[in-house]
């Protein structure tokens, strides 16, 4: 049988809703040809399946996320003509993709990429096109070109997180705060000290709680066995892949077990995602740390970032690799799942604290950065984590590296580069 164009784009639309609602690990054929009112055989006469299904999804949803930022082009542009502009412009863009569920379906795509690896080639393009995007707004500011590849890196971080968060107010202030000390440091070399409105810096006060809300029983030998276990499962395989069976199944016990203890999957999934987020923290970003490990220079915590952001056998290598990508992971989650709506603000009230913590042992460094500074680097790092994650990013000279990130976002290295 001929395919038929309206159910065909009928079966995209629908596995890009379905997707943003469920997540694409938990998206089914079976569910979309319900949601179509079709059989699942209706599905396989348009696609060779679910792979090709989701490719065309994503290319669907590229060409609708197109479609707005060409709207933005014509809408805002016109009206950016400062580093503050371009700042709102920015908030602006993050608050207006944020519940598109094309959006949603592409951060769903790029955060799983490695259980979708036909998806990469047009991921890698549209990201070249966020930042031509970028570059064409900037060109009329006369602002430095590598900064393109610097806010298209931001935003898509802050994106994920604006996905759950967005309804916040205090997010918002937020993510307006972050966006104006980006482009204050880039652009006015960090001269806009007193429009700060040290939201991060009155947030951030409790970092790295290592658990997350207390559970009953949740101290007992078992409870903690499972917890552990449900951690190792995680930073294996990701969160999606933890389950009621494979949790059993690698911890040797019963379901009923599970429930004994903690009332039912989602409790113990909740607390053991914290742990994973928390644990391993590197010593240099962990408030408990010797303070007599922390850098001396920007030269020494800038390779200290290198290799936070390459995949070792040492505790600090890869520290960015693999909490990205649960953090993302989590942020997409909580959309569904509001019992982790308060780890999620958790972590973005935290972003770069361990890097300010740094920055205030460093001579000379200390009076330039501000907190907001070291959030606008953290949300970036992240971001630059998941791309290299994802095999679309690689580490190198020119934008795509720590220290010219550090360069843009980091007044200081004006003067010392």
């Amino acid at each position: 049988m001929k395919p038929l164009p309206a159910l065909r784009d009928t079966l995209l639309k629908l596995t890009i809703d379905l997707a943003a609602e469920v997540g694409v690990e938990r998206l089914s054929l079976r569910q979309i040809a319900t949601a179509a009112g079709v059989s699942t055989t209706a599905i396989f006469q348009n696609f060779e399946g679910k792979a090709d299904l989701l490719a065309a999804a994503l290319d669907q949803a590229i060409s609708l996320d197109d479609a707005l930022h060409d709207q933005l082009r014509d809408e805002v542009f016109p009206l950016v003509s400062s580093h503050l502009g371009l700042a709102d412009a920015i908030a602006t863009y993050v608050q207006m993709r944020a519940p598109r569920r094309e959006a949603r379906f592409v951060s769903e795509v790029l955060v799983k990429l490695h259980d979708h690896p036909q998806c990469l080639g047009a991921l890698a393009a549209w990201h070249d096109g966020r930042i031509a995007f970028w570059q064409d707004l900037l060109d009329r500011l006369q602002a430095p070109s590598s900064l393109a590849v610097i806010i298209a890196r931001y935003v898509l971080m802050e994106g994920i997180y604006a996905h759950a968060m967005l309804p916040l107010g205090e997010y918002r202030m937020l993510l307006f705060e972050t966006c104006r000390a980006l482009c204050d440091a880039a652009m006015n070399g960090g001269g806009s000290a007193e429009l700060g409105s040290n939201v991060s810096a009155a947030l951030g006060t409790v970092p790295f709680a290592v658990r997350g809300p207390a559970l009953p029983g949740a101290s007992q030998p078992v409870a903690e066995q499972l917890l552990d276990t449900a951690v190792e499962i995680i930073n294996e395989s990701g969160m999606r892949t933890l389950n009621q069976r494979a949790l059993a199944a690698r911890a040797g016990v019963s379901g009923s077990l599970i429930a004994y203890h903690f009332g039912d999957m989602k409790t113990l999934a909740i607390q053991a995602i914290w742990r994973a987020l928390v644990q391993g923290i590197p010593t240099q970003l962990d408030p408990a740390g010797d303070s007599s490990t922390l850098p001396k220079s920007l030269e020494e915590w800038l390779r200290i970032l290198d290799a936070m952001l390459e995949v070792g056998n040492d505790t600090a290598s890869g520290f960015y690799i693999g909490v990205s990508q649960l953090s993302a992971e989590a942020c997409l989650l909580a959309t569904r799942n509001p019992e982790l709506m308060p780890l999620i603000r958790y972590l973005r009230s935290l972003e770069g604290w361990g890097t300010y913590r740094v920055s205030r042992s460093i001579p000379g460094v200390a009076p330039h950065i501000r907190r907001d500074h070291a959030t606008a680097f953290g949300v970036w790092i992240k971001a630059e984590a998941l791309l290299r994650n994802a095999g679309i990013s690689h580490a190198g000279k020119g934008p795509h590296g720590v220290q010219e990130a550090a360069a843009m976002i980091f007044p200081t290295m004006k003067a010392s580069p």
